[in-house]
């Protein structure tokens, strides 16, 4: 209910102050530069990888490798498209721990560097894979909101 000053009651009969909502100006372009690139790549390099293997597997050919890859790599995206944001979250922290702990455990022992340099290189793709999955989550509903927009 307005009583003219442009507030509106909410829900609980609280004043709510009315907010324009945002403009956008032209068509929104899904074509940027974004950190949930790389993990798009990983999924293509995971699928790759799980077709081919299962094809040798199975002794078939590049063709039926290549549809395997491609059903992989939709069940993959679908399911982590699917996850509710806690339990995303939580797979993101495990698989960035495990990067950044594979990360640190090669440069300590594989190349014998000290703790310290290991650690901070073992940070570095530790923080690239964990802006990538807090990416991915919103290219995902940014894909989404701009196919609905095409439509």
């Amino acid at each position: 209910m307005s009583d003219g000053s442009g507030d509106y009651r909410g829900a609980a009969g609280r004043q709510v102050a009315a907010e324009p909502a945002p403009v956008r100006r032209g068509r929104p372009s899904i074509l940027r530069l974004r950190a949930g690139a790389p993990l798009a790549l990983v999924l293509v390099i995971v699928s790759f990888m799980i077709g081919r293997w299962t094809a040798t597997l199975l002794s078939l050919g590049w063709g039926w490798a290549a549809v395997i890859g491609v059903v992989a790599a939709l069940a993959i995206a679908i399911g982590l498209m699917r996850l509710p944001g806690r339990i995303y979250a939580l797979a993101g922290a495990v698989v960035t721990a495990l990067v950044v702990y594979t990360a640190y455990d090669f440069a300590r022992n594989a190349m014998d560097w000290s703790s310290g340099t290991a650690i901070a290189l073992g940070l570095i793709p530790g923080v690239l894979v964990g802006a990538a999955f807090w990416d991915f989550r919103r290219l995902t509903r940014e894909v989404t909101a701009w196919v609905d927009g095409r439509i």
